[in-house]
């Protein structure tokens, strides 16, 4: 334990009253004199301090510079650092300039020099300026961050408020969040190889892994509305490739098969059937529909803008 004066009461008084003594440097509850001595030339300003049970003497000319010693050393000694009094002159000086840089970042001086080396690490043979050029040239836009969850609850959130359909938005709640489970992590950190490997896991034909990837790409295109990716790149998903899936014979019925579905069919199905079958109405809308649409008298259906898939009326 280093202290400013002697370890004796007899050592504490001899400092305090010492012959010489100009002044003293103080800094918290530490303090350390500074004596002067004369010669034959100009007179030395005596830095004094002890550790280690050992008196520290450095001498100087100038009176400043002993001032700064004395200083520093007060300063290693609140700290508990007093072996760092032992740098040489322009090291102390290094130190004391790295240290108020460190402080002007809000970091202590190692977690600055840690938060460096590490960076120096990652950049390589590049300069960390350009690095950070480089970074604020294509992340600069980004106002936030946030993970595959939150970005997908937010697109699901305006969804809502938009009023789509609920089939709509029941699939797309259900395509997100599993999408979400597998990938927990920052939106910005999915990447195309991520999203087709997972399409991939699922095991389900080349007409549905498109389907879900229409889904995912809606959501980073929403994320690239909000920015929460950077703009002028291409997202993740627009990056996976659709598979193409081979013409299907689209099946048609007969007017009698038609006719012996209906005789066969539920009498609580029959109205979807015959609507579905001879009014053009797509599933997705037929679901959508009530008896209030129904005017048997003016024998039309009217499919309200809400209802219809093309958002219009007809």
């Amino acid at each position: 334990m280093v202290t400013n004066i002697g370890s004796s009461p007899e050592k504490r008084k001899e400092a305090k009253r010492g012959p010489g003594q100009v002044l003293k440097v103080r800094f918290g509850s530490v303090s350390v004199p500074i004596y002067q001595e004369k010669g034959r030339g100009r007179p030395r300003y005596v830095v004094a301090h002890y550790r280690d049970g050992r008196r520290i003497r450095k001498k100087f000319i100038d009176l400043d510079e002993a001032k700064k010693e004395a200083r520093f050393a007060a300063q290693r000694i609140q700290a508990g650092m007093q072996h760092v009094t032992d740098l040489k002159p322009h090291e102390r000086d290094a130190f004391v300039a790295a240290n108020k840089l460190a402080e002007q970042a809000g970091l202590p001086l190692v977690s600055a020099m840690e938060e460096f080396v590490r960076a120096r690490e990652i950049a390589g043979d590049l300069g960390l300026a350009q690095v950070a050029a480089d970074y604020m040239k294509h992340f600069g836009g980004m106002t936030r961050r946030a993970t595959v969850v939150e970005v997908a609850e937010h697109l699901l959130e305006v969804r809502r408020k938009e009023g789509v359909g609920m089939r709509h938005l029941q699939q797309l709640r259900s395509v997100l969040r599993r999408f979400a489970a597998a990938h927990p992590g920052q939106i910005l950190d999915v990447t195309s190889a991520d999203i087709d490997g997972w399409l991939r896991s699922l095991g389900i034909a080349a007409i549905s892994r498109n389907g879900m990837l229409r889904y995912v790409n809606l959501l980073f295109s929403f994320a690239l509305e909000q920015n929460y990716l950077p703009e002028g790149r291409p997202t993740a998903s627009s990056q996976v490739r659709r598979l193409k899936v081979g013409d299907t014979e689209i099946g048609i019925f007969q007017p009698d098969e038609m006719r012996r579905l209906l005789h066969a069919a539920p009498v609580h199905l029959i109205p979807s059937l015959a609507i579905g079958a001879f009014a053009g109405i797509r599933v997705a809308e037929l679901g959508r529909l009530d008896w209030s649409a129904v005017d048997l008298n003016r024998r039309i259906i009217e499919l309200r803008a809400g209802q219809a898939k093309t958002a219009s009326r007809r």
